[in-house]
């Protein structure tokens, strides 16, 4: 399933930013992970006058590929590096715009009406199901498997035919909400803010790759300025509050 999510929000300037008129539309793709506190900034923000935002929320390798076929946007928001980076590197996404939104962990989650068990035991137990991304897809898949691969149970799992992968992290909360898993790997900030689920460990960043989420403005993008005022808005106080809020961890500085 491709999961993207049309939003129509609203971008305003912030103190510290430069004011410009409203003009066309910004066309911002995002990781599907990012669509909530992207569409709460919007609604905070409706009527202070910036132009329209029309987010186009999905799995950052599939908007990566849009992006690359000529797909028109302004922003991109990967949560995987390693597509922002390629992009970048063929001249898709202006390299000197990069800047990193936010961070985030991987959580361990089962449904809240569920009996907890321990990490070990729910990997162990072979008539429970797991739900995590198709790593060769979606980035929580990739995170997903670099965790279960340290755990020593990535390969077992497969071959016990108890992993259910999905093609988003949206689809992987689907999945576990509707009962179709009995446990889900998942972004933090979807588990800490999901009230039908249980955290049963929220995985130590140094467990996998760093989860961070960076942004850059599209090279073919008509409104350059607009665009890297709404990666300062997303990075900066207000940006950084409303993320805190829907579970993300701070941003990092960018040491490139």
């Amino acid at each position: 399933m491709r999961a993207t999510v049309w939003l129509l929000i609203v971008l305003l300037g912030t103190a510290g930013c430069a004011a410009l008129p409203p003009g066309p539309a910004l066309t911002v793709f995002a990781a599907s992970s990012l669509a909530g506190p992207l569409e709460e900034l919007g609604a905070l923000h409706e009527l202070r006058g910036r132009q329209a935002v029309r987010l186009h929320a999905g799995a950052s390798g599939t908007l990566g590929r849009q992006l690359r076929e000529g797909a028109p946007a302004d922003v991109f928001i990967s949560a995987d590096e390693r597509v922002f980076d390629s992009l970048a590197a063929s001249g898709v996404i202006d390299p000197a715009s990069r800047t990193i939104i936010a961070t985030n962990r991987l959580a361990l989650v089962i449904p809240a009406q569920s009996p907890p068990a321990p990490t070990a035991d729910i990997l162990a137990n072979v008539a429970l199901r797991i739900g995590v991304g198709d790593p060769d897809v979606v980035p929580v898949g990739r995170y997903a498997r670099e965790w279960l691969e340290a755990h020593g149970v990535w390969s077992l799992l497969l071959t016990q035919r108890r992993l259910v992968l999905a093609p988003s992290a949206q689809a992987v909360l689907a999945h576990v909400r509707a009962g179709a898993t009995d446990a889900a790997v998942v972004f933090r900030s979807d588990a800490v803010t999901a009230r039908d689920l249980r955290v049963i460990e929220e995985v130590a960043v140094e467990a996998t790759s760093p989860i961070r989420y960076v942004g850059g403005v599209v090279s073919a993008s008509r409104s350059r300025q607009a665009a890297t005022i709404y990666l300062d808005i997303l990075a900066g106080p207000e940006g950084q509050r409303v993320l805190a809020d829907a579970g993300f961890l701070p941003r990092e500085p960018d040491r490139r």
